[in-house]
């Protein structure tokens, strides 16, 4: 199959884990697919991040066999022909799918939700007392049905976000394709004592909140307990917010080549998530290094059982006493985190992940392509001539 994969910047696959499980995606299709890559916001990646970051990521798409493609989408779509155009976020399909439609009229339209917006959204403790934001939130919902209203295929990460699609368009064809984690052998694990570690990329709003609401409401409360606890909030673009947490037992590290050995060198990996939607890469990654996990509801989303793959904490006490917990509970401490690497490694895998994959290849062959009316197609017509 010709695959064309749309997004707005080349995965930057090691600053955050919606861009990784992008990339591996992109990797494994490559893998028998003649895959493109178009980027939608190549101008402004360059302009963001510079020239020489962009190409790095561009540099490692072409290495995994995909065609870069670049210039006016339109005139693409007219020079080549795809089976499928897989968009990543509602934004680039509600942009560009009318004229996929019009151009490339027998292509499956795919769209990965990577999480669901509004109910992202939705689930903000203020979101219910704040008019704008409100109304901000029913304006992306509307955005979003739409956008899912038009693929033929819908791709959401959890369970939870497929039940809330089923809801708004019952007719939906959902797949579930899960964050992808390299799953290192397990091994016995010599950490440093009482060290805790909050893996994020700040650039994302609900993790800005979850480092605040830890070190202002949790930490403290583990700190009178465990006077030697440390804390390491790893992650790219921390605010100044953020930065101003670092204290002689809090380290904000910025950004890492890798997360790996600071996983290796922590006891506990802790995620205060107040709101959110989607699968949670941090909570995962954790796993697959064989690092004990206390997260809340929002976070654990998709991850398992309450002490038997993680701990779930409802409120700030009882997260500080989960963390205690595992300091002090050896074998509470052995069981979480040999239950939580094999959940990832049983689930969430690149072995596991690539079956869905190619079932996913599989159900975009023989799913029906939906058709825009002759109306839909004159208004498209009648726009690229008057610009």
């Amino acid at each position: 199959m010709n695959l064309l994969m749309i997004s707005h910047e080349y995965p930057r696959y090691d600053r955050h884990a919606g861009s990784l499980r992008f990339f591996s995606i992109i990797k494994i299709l490559a893998e028998s697919q003649h895959v493109f890559f178009y980027n939608s916001g190549l101008l402004n990646q360059c302009k963001t991040f510079g020239e020489a970051d962009t190409l790095k990521y561009q540099t490692k798409l072409a290495e995994a066999g995909v065609t870069i493609l670049t210039g006016e989408l339109p005139d693409l779509l007219k020079l080549h022909a795809f089976d499928a155009v897989f968009f990543e976020f509602y934004g680039s399909c509600r942009k560009f799918v009318d004229i996929v439609r019009h151009l490339q009229p027998d292509a499956k339209v795919i769209v990965d939700t990577v999480d669901v917006h509004y109910r992202r959204m939705l689930s903000k403790p203020e979101s219910l007392k704040d008019n704008k934001y409100i109304k901000d939130t029913n304006r992306t919902k509307r955005r979003e049905i739409e956008a899912y209203s038009k693929a033929d295929i819908v791709i959401t990460v959890t369970n939870e976000d497929s039940e809330e699609l089923y809801k708004e368009i019952p007719s939906a064809e959902i797949v579930i394709i899960p964050t992808i984690h390299s799953c290192p052998p397990l091994i016995k694990k010599t950490p440093k004592l009482h060290s805790l570690i909050f893996v994020a990329g700040f650039m994302h709003e609900p993790n800005v909140d979850a480092a605040m609401y830890l070190v202002k409401d949790i930490f403290p409360l583990i700190l009178q307990v465990v006077p030697d606890v440390t804390l390491k909030l790893v992650g790219d673009s921390p605010p100044e917010c953020v930065r101003q947490l670092s204290s002689d037992c809090i380290e904000v590290t910025g950004f890492v080549q890798s997360t790996a050995p600071y996983l290796e060198q922590s006891a506990v990996s802790v995620a205060p998530l107040r709101y959110g939607a989607g699968i949670k890469g941090k909570i995962g990654e954790a796993m697959a290094h064989g690092v004990p996990v206390v997260t809340t509801p929002i976070g654990a989303e998709g991850y398992g059982v309450n002490m038997q793959n993680l701990l779930i904490a409802k409120d700030n006490e009882q997260f500080a006493e989960y963390v205690v917990r595992l300091f002090n509970d050896n074998d509470l401490y052995e069981r979480i985190r040999k239950n939580g690497w094999q959940l990832v490694y049983d689930e969430y895998s690149e072995h596991a992940v690539r079956e869905k994959i190619i079932s996913l290849l599989e159900r975009t062959r023989l799913c029906p392509v939906k058709r825009i009316s002759a109306l839909s197609r004159m208004k498209i017509y009648l726009k690229s001539k008057l610009g």
